[in-house]
């Protein structure tokens, strides 16, 4: 059954002001106009709502009971008529972020900053998470949007850049390629290799540069952070490949950093959205701050 809006708010106006006159007058409509409305509703419902006498009408127990009932309907519409008004001028709302750890420390408090001190009441959770899963968190609309490196192109996902990050070798003091300030990839991966695992960008970016030369990448350890892996470069266990957006946050002690060159290795760091996909009004604007 399809009720109008139009004839349920009539039906109210007319229980309340308990005349149709008055009911017409207070929604600015003729009054043959909202008798024909009700007529229609009891038709539809198969009950008469009204008992009706020459000078007022009065609400029948069918009535009664339809009224308390789609009086609650109307309230939570309103209710969210009420939130979808506040999220799209932004007085309340979510966002959630996905975001690879070097995205996350590095590009977006600054910009969660300013958001929240002109929107407060908006709230933005951050996941903190390796690129793959990112990526996955993007798919399933478990995020509106995630930060990070796209080193494989996918169809389903649009990604805007945000900046350009190139990795240096790490190798502690006492290494033999210490006293050097450029190597090539092929000589620094003669030692070594100490990398994150195969869910970081970090290590797909290097996986894929290799491909295209024919390369294997080989390494003896499995290792999720960052600072763990530069912990071991620093006690000589091997060399590190590390992004220069990182290098602020990482304990650099004890280790030398090199160019890596022929060939230098970049990667993209940009907003990574499902392709066709609608932002709501908080992850637009969020964006909006962040691609400048």
């Amino acid at each position: 059954m399809s009720l109008s809006l139009n004839k349920i708010q009539s039906f109210v106006a007319v229980a309340e002001a308990g005349q149709f006159r008055k009911a017409a007058e207070k929604l600015g409509i003729a009054q043959p106009t909202i008798s024909s409305q009700i007529r229609d509703l009891e038709r539809q419902l198969g009950v008469a709502l009204f008992a009706r006498t020459t000078r007022r009408v009065r609400l029948t127990t069918e009535g009664e009971r339809f009224l308390n009932r789609i009086q609650t309907v109307l309230d939570g519409l309103q209710s969210a008529v009420s939130d979808a008004r506040d999220q799209a001028e932004l007085k309340q709302g979510r966002l959630v972020i996905a975001a690879t750890p070097s995205a996350a420390s590095h590009i977006l408090p600054e910009v969660i900053a300013s958001f929240t001190t002109r929107f407060p009441r908006v709230h933005i959770q951050v996941i903190e998470e390796p690129s793959e899963r990112v990526e996955r968190r993007v798919e399933l609309g478990d995020a509106d949007f995630g930060i990070g490196s796209w080193p494989v192109p996918r169809m389903e996902f649009a990604f805007s850049v945000l900046c350009r990050d190139r990795f240096v070798g790490a190798v502690s003091s006492n290494h033999p390629l210490a006293k050097r300030k450029r190597v090539r990839l092929v000589d620094f991966l003669d030692y070594p290799l100490l990398i994150t695992t195969s869910e970081s960008s970090i290590r797909r970016t290097l996986e894929s540069v290799l491909v295209e030369r024919g390369i294997e990448l080989r390494t003896n350890h499995t290792i999720t952070q960052l600072p763990t892996v530069m912990s071991m470069v620093s006690a000589g266990l091997g060399v590190g490949f590390v992004p220069s957006l990182t290098l602020a946050s990482l304990n650099l002690s004890r280790i030398v950093l090199l160019d890596i060159v022929d060939p230098e290795v970049t990667r993209e760091i940009g907003v990574l959205q499902r392709r066709g996909g609608s932002s709501s009004a908080a992850a637009a604007e969020f964006l909006r701050r962040l691609v400048r």
